[in-house]
């Protein structure tokens, strides 16, 4: 729907297009979906499946579903959309890692583990170390941002 809604207005006069970068966001990434994962948490809202793990996706809390990211470990970068919301581990206090999806915000007092959570192939695609659960590093996240504006029309001589 969107995509067909573009094409429209592409047609209807002209237009700039512009792709950009947004601001980094350094933070751990980890891995969801591996084979055995227990703590994935269901349907995924974008995707309308419980993830598997051979998609290419990536989970963020806050930027819009549907939205893509560039993501990178060192000089490895990896392109993804974000079709999920999480990751929701979360450090407590007291040590423990709990999945605080289910929790109410306000008990949420603890440190979240992440910012974004990866497919195993995204992850295998950045060199992301470590196998299963314990497969976790610091990346860097950047949402890509599309602006379209429309151009004025050049002007005839008469």
């Amino acid at each position: 729907m969107a995509t067909t809604a573009l094409i429209v207005l592409l047609h209807l006069g002209p237009w700039e297009l512009t792709l950009e970068l947004g601001p980094p966001e350094r933070c751990r990434a980890t891995v969801f979906a591996y084979p055995g994962d227990r703590y994935v948490g269901g349907v995924a809202p974008a995707l309308g499946r419980v993830p598997r793990g051979t998609d290419w996706l990536v989970a963020h809390r806050s930027l819009p579903l549907r939205s893509w990211v560039r993501v990178c470990r060192g000089s490895r970068c990896a392109w993804a959309p974000v079709m999920d919301r999480g990751p929701y581990m979360m450090r407590m206090a007291d040590g423990a890692v709990v999945n605080a999806a289910h929790l109410p915000r306000v008990e949420r007092t603890g440190r979240w583990r992440g910012c974004v959570d990866l497919t195993p192939p995204v992850a295998a695609s950045i060199d992301l170390p470590g196998r299963g659960h314990l497969r976790a590093g610091r990346v860097e996240v950047r949402p890509l941002r599309l602006q379209l504006r429309r151009t004025p029309a050049p002007r005839q001589e008469v």
